[in-house]
C-alpha cells in the first residue's frame, strides 16, 4: 500500500513539475528568450516524454524562431503521442502554411476539421 502511494506522489510531482517547466517555458518565449524558453520545455519533455505537450511547446518555440523543420518534427513528434487532439493538427498547418507547403497544410487542416468535436457536430446538424 505504501509502495502504491509512492508511486502515486511521484507521478504526480512529475506532472506538476513539467507543467511548471512548461509554463517557463512559456513565459520566455513571450519574453523572446527562446533558448531558455527551449531548456525549460526540454525539461518538461524529460519529466513526461509520452505527453505531446512538451513536444509541441518545442515545435511552437522553433515555428518563432524560424525553423519550420525543426518545428515540423516536434509537431510530428507531439501528434504522434496524441494523434486524436485536434489542436496539434491545426498547429501542423499554421507550420507548413509558413513553411510554403500549402498541399499538406490543408491535409492537415482536415484531419484538425475531422477531429474538431465542434466542426463535427456542426457537418452533422447542417445535413
Amino acid at each position: 500500500m505504501i509502495a502504491a502511494a509512492w508511486l502515486v506522489i511521484c507521478a504526480q510531482g512529475a506532472l506538476l513539475l513539467s507543467q511548471l517547466r512548461l509554463e517557463d517555458s512559456r513565459s520566455a518565449a513571450a519574453r523572446g528568450d527562446f533558448d531558455a524558453a527551449a531548456q525549460a520545455a526540454r525539461g518538461a519533455r524529460t519529466l513526461q516524454p509520452w505527453a505531446g505537450t512538451p513536444y509541441r511547446q518545442l515545435a511552437l518555440i522553433e515555428q518563432d524562431r524560424g525553423s519550420p523543420d525543426s518545428a515540423r518534427r516536434f509537431i510530428d513528434a507531439a501528434i504522434e503521442r496524441e494523434p486524436g487532439s485536434f489542436q496539434l493538427w491545426e498547429i501542423a498547418a499554421r507550420i507548413e502554411t509558413a513553411a510554403g507547403n500549402t498541399e499538406a497544410a490543408r491535409r492537415r487542416l482536415e484531419r484538425s476539421r475531422s477531429l474538431n468535436p465542434r466542426v463535427a457536430g456542426t457537418a452533422a446538424a447542417a445535413s
